[in-house]
């Protein structure tokens, strides 16, 4: 025998606040605006709907151009960049052509022989060796002057764990050949220059430095001349002169009087460096080593085709000093 129960709910329903009638009315609408919603299904009463969240980009890689093929890397947050990486060269038509080049801090052989990773930490800026147009750079057995490709470059980076993302640093221009970039390298931002009267051969070790040779050769005590500003720009314009260089093989001649050149710059997160250039004026020799943290590369041309503009350089900066002659 079944048995039914009516409820009169009509009093129960008067009594609901007003606010509660609202929020209900606000709900249904709610749910049911939309094209077509009539014929949807109410989502679940306990439904929650979070807003998109964009996932975690990786850090930015802040590339700088110290010289021409030198750079430093500095990141905002912890990147893990690959070792392999590309200098790029815009050609006429403005497409960039990658050339390969290896970040690293050493001529030793990665391990393994992979090139593998490197991590990028904020306040730990990395200066990886220098690119001068060849694969080994300055771990060359031979620094043989070498023609590349002259125009404008960029370093491309790319990272290790997200392919996708990639860093390009600043376009800079790259001479004709290594030994000009050797010599474009040694002049670049330089805050201080001083030229001294240099001794006949080599008494200290030429891959070393110190503070009374250059490139090996002995400084003669009180013959330093610090070069006016007029003067590091005539200098650096003789440096910088493709035409005025040639790249022939050693030559056998009677050297002349020697000459060295000592630069000076502060290079922004890693400290101090003194490039060093000996020249000679019978061969009309030069050398240029410049400084890469502990390492000196080394390079070697003649300036048989600009002899004039360095002899106006000397002649200013030491009016007195003889310019021909054997070296004694």
């Amino acid at each position: 025998m079944g048995f039914t129960f009516r409820v009169n709910m009509g009093p129960l329903l008067l009594a609901v606040c007003g606010a509660c009638a609202t929020r209900q009315h606000d709900s249904v609408v709610e749910r049911s605006s939309g094209e077509g919603s009539a014929s949807k299904a109410p989502p679940a009463a306990n439904q929650v709907t979070l807003p998109q969240v964009e996932p975690p980009r990786s850090g930015s890689v802040h590339i700088e151009n110290v010289a021409p093929g030198r750079f430093v890397l500095d990141a905002t947050a912890e990147v893990n960049i690959a070792m392999a990486a590309s200098l790029e060269r815009r050609s006429a038509d403005g497409e960039w052509t990658p050339e390969p080049y290896e970040l690293r801090d050493t001529c030793a052989a990665a391990a393994g022989g992979a090139s593998g990773c490197r991590v990028l930490r904020p306040g730990a800026p990395f200066s990886p060796l220098s690119w001068n147009g060849t694969p080994c750079g300055p771990c060359c057995a031979e620094q043989e002057p070498t023609p590349i490709e002259p125009g404008m470059y960029r370093l491309m980076l790319s990272a290790c764990d997200e392919p996708g993302d990639r860093w390009q640093g600043p376009s800079v221009e790259m001479p004709g050949a290594t030994d000009a970039v050797e010599r474009w390298r040694a002049i670049a931002h330089v805050q201080k220059a001083s030229l001294f009267e240099l001794g006949a051969s080599r008494t200290e070790n030429e891959k070393g430095h110190d503070d009374h040779h250059i490139v090996g050769y002995p400084i003669r005590a009180g013959s330093e001349v610090v070069l006016s500003t007029s003067l590091v720009a005539a200098l650096s314009e003789w440096l910088r002169d493709s035409a005025g260089f040639s790249a022939a093989v050693m030559r056998r001649c009677i050297s002349g009087k020697r000459f060295g050149f000592r630069l000076e710059r502060d290079v922004p997160r890693l400290g101090a460096e003194r490039p060093e250039i000996a020249v000679e004026l019978n061969c009309r020799s030069i050398v240029v080593a410049n400084q890469e943290g502990s390492q000196r590369i080394q390079s070697y041309s003649y300036f048989d085709y600009s002899q004039q503009a360095l002899l106006a350089i000397l002649q200013q900066a030491m009016p007195g000093a003889a310019l021909t002659g054997r070296q004694r």
